[in-house]
């Protein structure tokens, strides 16, 4: 860690006979050791910035492709109260904006936390108690599920969840 800049001076403030040698030769290696260490923080220092800095990219990524997932909601909800829903153009739309914020969670965090993204088990629906059945359409349920879950995910991300893991 003294780096070999230092070793020198130790040496001839070992071997000195003179006191302002020793002395000066004592801070000359204790000033090398200094920038040795320092440079070394410094080298881990950038990179964490600059991981840092991508993965707040990452998350603000994420952060846009949940705006998207909210405006979708409200087309799909328009589409489906004016009855000109079609479920498998909103499906094709929908899967590929859900592939996109798969592949950024994944990059964010890990395949495991993207695969829990995607494969949500039970979603709670709303019943509709006037007509039966559900509320709302399966895919409009599945993007309030999807706002929800990505708004906790940017926020435990945010407040620097995963380092206290």
């Amino acid at each position: 860690m003294s780096a070999a800049f230092s070793v020198p001076f130790v040496l001839l403030s070992a071997f000195a006979d003179n006191k302002y040698t020793k002395v000066i030769s004592l801070a000359l290696a204790f000033c090398g050791a200094w920038y040795a260490a320092y440079t070394i923080w410094a080298a881990e220092r950038t990179k964490i910035i600059v991981h840092d800095q991508g993965r707040q990219k990452l998350l603000d990524d994420i952060s846009a492709l949940r705006e998207r997932v909210g405006a979708m909601r409200i087309e799909m909800e328009h589409d489906y109260y004016a009855r000109t829903f079609n479920e498998a153009d909103w499906e094709k739309r929908f899967d590929a904006l859900q592939d996109a914020i798969a592949l950024k969670i994944e990059q964010f965090s890990s395949k495991a936390e993207a695969v829990t993204y995607q494969h949500r088990g039970n979603i709670q629906r709303p019943l509709n108690t006037n007509m039966g059945g559900f509320l709302n359409h399966r895919l409009v349920d599945i993007c309030i599920h999807d706002l929800d879950y990505l708004r906790t995910f940017i926020h435990d991300y945010s407040r620097n969840r995963d380092r206290q893991l």
